[in-house]
């Protein structure tokens, strides 16, 4: 992740499983940056919790910096939106970042391979006896 380059495009986390391998990261940013019908940069949210966490300490601050943090110098919000994408349901982390994404009025866009969808609200069931069993 570049951080020493600004641009004036939104700013999107891409919230991916953080067991997909970084060439698999970086291909479906591609493939996200390809169905987005307006230019945007798309961060892996592997990379951001990697770099961010040490200086917020818990889950519950990464999560809230990650949608209500702003830049220090220009007073920017980090990310203008999230997108959750990957071949399985979303973890809990990424439905608590949905959560508080929609609380502050900021956009969340579901990832199906092919297109990108605006998506309204989350929920957490139990699918198959899978505790972790998300579904939007």
């Amino acid at each position: 992740m570049e951080t020493t380059k600004r641009s004036n495009l939104p700013r999107f986390l891409v919230l991916v499983d953080p067991e997909q391998d970084s060439g698999g990261v970086n291909d479906l940013l591609a493939a996200v940056g390809e169905a987005a019908s307006t230019p945007a940069l798309f961060i892996d949210s592997s990379l951001w919790y990697i770099q961010r966490f040490p200086a917020c300490g818990s889950i519950d601050s990464w999560l809230n910096e990650a949608v209500a943090g702003k830049e220090y110098r220009t007073h920017e919000p980090y990310f203008h939106g999230f997108v959750l994408a990957g071949k399985t349901a979303p973890g809990s982390a990424a439905l608590r970042v949905a959560e508080l994404a929609f609380a502050a009025g900021k956009p969340v866009y579901l990832y199906d391979g092919t297109k990108l969808t605006r998506v309204t609200s989350v929920a957490a069931i139990n699918n198959n006896g899978d505790e972790d069993g998300n579904t939007m």
